[in-house]
């Protein structure tokens, strides 16, 4: 019997326990290219399809990862689209400038 290491969180995660947690379903659309919301999404756990003009990008599935960053710092649309592509969580920061 093989035992699973235990999961070690990041320290982005940790310093954000406090945030409001977002549960979205697979294929629920996380950020809609062109928007602008000024919310920052820090992946939890499950995976995302990242996508630009429909065609995907890359797919991730690392807690920690950072999504809209660019979007919310420099105050523009988003350069692209992410998607769940399993039931996924998310930490929220709904101000991310602030």
């Amino acid at each position: 019997m093989e035992i699973a290491a235990p999961l070690r969180m990041s320290p982005l995660l940790s310093a954000l326990e406090d945030l409001p947690v977002q549960d979205l379903p697979a294929d629920a659309l996380v950020i809609d290219q062109g928007e602008c919301t000024g919310r920052l999404y820090v992946l939890v756990d499950g995976s995302v399809a990242v996508t630009k003009d429909g065609v995907t990008v890359t797919k991730v599935s690392d807690p920690g990862a950072v999504f809209g960053e660019l979007s919310a710092l420099l105050e523009v649309p988003h350069t692209a689209a992410v998607r769940t592509l399993t039931p996924s969580r998310f930490y929220v920061v709904p101000d991310a400038r602030e």
